[in-house]
């Protein structure tokens, strides 16, 4: 006797009016968590000197790549261009990067609407995803270019062998940020492992051409970047990673990073586990590579010592889980439907209540505040923040749309556009996002941070209270007379040389030998002695006023950073200009995690 089979397809018309629900609702989920923050501006600075054909530079004349992904870089520069303008255009391009990273998940499904509506309802519940799948950085390309690397990968068959598409998406993962090599590598090594097996010459050979041609993207990429910025990586990576542990305990800092997320997603640290559990119980081919996908990243966030963003970093596992389990969820269902004799489908009713179970409860769930003051989420915990929470009322799109982007960034960028006039003037501060944006193409900017600084990079981090990505330099006297003169002011041999050899690579020709053999120095350990040079070889503190040593406060550790303005003149005197903004006295504690 043959035993019955209920399918989880339903009828055509209510698999249509599903997932046109989940549509609307996905729709106003995104808007009304939708936001930009600070460090987006950053790019849009960025963007706006290439239009006017300085090329992707944060100061004019100055080539520092202070952007982490060139994919988004690129593809935000192009979007822009057409529409010249900058913060909806964000908000929409992200809109639709977040919708087919959907797209890619119901595809994953099988295009089973049960499993895909599910699947897609813990995913929009997950505060990571819904966090950034907007904010104006590059997670939601991030999310796009995973999703679509995993969706080839599901749908290879056993004996295929197709490792050169795999890599190029992979490489297209790599150039949207570098960091999802640790999710593609596992997948990419299985893969090429399976086609070269049984070994050979031959196989080898053909599995070697196969991953140099799909690297293409990334390898045209680093050596772009190393001959254009003179290094392989991001300008941030300097300033937030290679430091890092000079300062913090990076054990410690990422104990404490995981510990937040267990209060901040908790449901994302779930998904996360469910897709590892399915994938070992139903013995999914994903299994190897999952975990060790999961164990690189679980080992990146301890040496890095996670991310001062809540749930940025897990934003990239969260959809590697949804498109694996959407995989492993809809395979199962079809292998025990092709295992039973007889059909019968669920009634229409039945059938469409099941899958919009998942839309009632994301409609149900009102996941941000109709005003500021309820907005309840925590601040600062252990250098950690709930990024959008600092700038909602501010620079969100509904925010944005009622009232206009109003935060005082903007405005004391405004100001300091105002004060300046024309004419080159250097401006030193630690938020440089809004600010730079604002303030003019025109001012040159000098980041105690370092994410926009080459030179402060490597220079010795000030001691004293830090906080995890933002590890502020000292600003030796040496240092600003040297912009502001033109000239090399250092005395310290080691240091001489490299303030040289930073001004031959981002501001001379980009072809002589003498930068060759500058990008060859900095790019190969010749300047790891800089980490101990105190500030005494750097000239000592910078002067204000020329009466006062000045060592500059923290932007993070309670004090608000002055802002200063350097004129020419008054610097090589050692003089410097304080110039602060009406906005350096607003009020609300809350405007920004980066003040207080």
């Amino acid at each position: 006797m043959n035993s019955v089979r209920v399918t989880f397809r339903c009828a055509p018309n209510e698999e249509r009016l599903a997932l046109l629900l989940f549509v609307v609702v996905f729709s106003c989920i995104f808007f009304r968590n939708a936001w930009v923050t600070e460090d987006a501006f950053i790019n849009f600075r960025v963007i706006g000197n290439f239009l006017s054909g300085d090329g992707f530079v944060w100061n004019v004349g100055e080539r520092v790549q202070v952007f982490t992904s060139p994919l988004w870089m690129l593809l935000s520069t192009a979007v822009v261009a057409a529409t010249g303008e900058f913060f909806y255009t964000t908000i929409f391009l992200s809109f639709g990067l977040a919708a087919l990273t959907l797209v890619n998940v119901y595809l994953a499904s099988s295009r089973v609407p049960a499993v895909f509506l599910i699947l897609a309802t813990v995913l929009l519940l997950t505060r990571c995803f819904v966090d950034y799948s907007s904010s104006g950085l590059e997670t939601p390309l991030v999310a796009l270019a995973l999703s679509a690397f995993l969706l080839h990968w599901c749908r290879l068959t056993p004996g295929a062998s197709n490792t050169l598409a795999l890599v190029f998406l992979g490489s297209l993962c790599a150039i949207s940020r570098h960091d999802t090599l640790l999710f593609t590598a596992p997948f990419i090594v299985s893969q090429v492992v399976k086609s070269a097996w049984p070994l050979s010459g031959r196989s080898c050979v053909d599995q070697a051409q196969q991953i140099v041609l799909g690297a293409a993207p990334i390898l045209a990429w680093t050596a772009f970047s190393l001959l254009y910025y003179g290094s392989a990586v991001p300008n941030t990576a300097n300033a937030k990673i290679v430091s890092a542990g000079a300062v913090f305990d990076p054990t410690g800092q990422a104990i404490r990073y995981l510990e937040y997320m267990q209060h901040f997603d908790p449901i994302a640290l779930c998904l996360i586990a469910v897709s590892v559990f399915a994938s070992a119980i139903y013995r999914s081919r994903h299994c190897l590579p999952l975990v060790s996908a999961f164990v690189l990243f679980v080992a990146y966030v301890f040496y890095v010592g996670g991310d001062y963003m809540a749930g940025r970093f897990f934003v990239a596992p969260t959809v590697v889980a949804a498109i694996i389990l959407a995989d492993v969820c809809s395979g199962e269902l079809v292998t025990r439907e092709s295992a039973a004799g007889t059909e019968r489908q669920v009634s229409r009713e039945i059938s469409l209540a099941l899958i919009c179970v998942p839309l009632m409860t994301l409609a149900a769930v009102d996941l941000t505040p109709n005003n500021r003051s309820e907005y309840i989420r925590p601040g600062i915990v252990d250098g950690i923040a709930d990024e959008r929470g600092v700038y909602y009322g501010f620079t969100d799109f509904l925010s944005v749309v009622n009232f206009g982007l109003h935060h005082p960034f903007r405005t004391r960028g405004e100001q300091i556009r105002d004060a300046v006039g024309s004419g080159r003037k250097i401006l030193i501060s630690c938020q440089i996002g809004m600010i730079g944006y604002y303030g003019g193409r025109d001012l040159y900017i000098i980041d105690p941070l370092a994410l926009s600084d080459a030179f402060l990079g490597r220079m010795p981090l000030r001691p004293g209270v830090q906080r995890i990505g933002h590890l502020e330099r000292y600003l030796p006297r040496d240092y600003l007379e040297s912009i502001a003169v033109g000239s090399n002011r250092f005395t310290h041999p080691l240091v001489r040389q490299y303030y040289d050899d930073i001004v031959e690579v981002t501001r001379k020709p980009l072809v002589s030998a003498d930068r060759w053999r500058a990008l060859l120095r900095l790019n190969t350990g010749y300047y790891r002695g800089l980490n101990s040079v105190s500030i005494a070889d750097l000239g000592g503190a910078m002067l204000i006023d020329g009466q006062v040593n000045f060592v500059m406060h923290s932007c993070l550790g309670g004090q608000k950073a002055p802002v200063y303005l350097v004129g020419d003149e008054a610097l090589g005197r050692n003089r410097l200009r304080t110039f602060r903004a009406s906005a350096d006295f607003v009020s609300d504690s809350t405007f920004s995690s980066k003040e207080k």
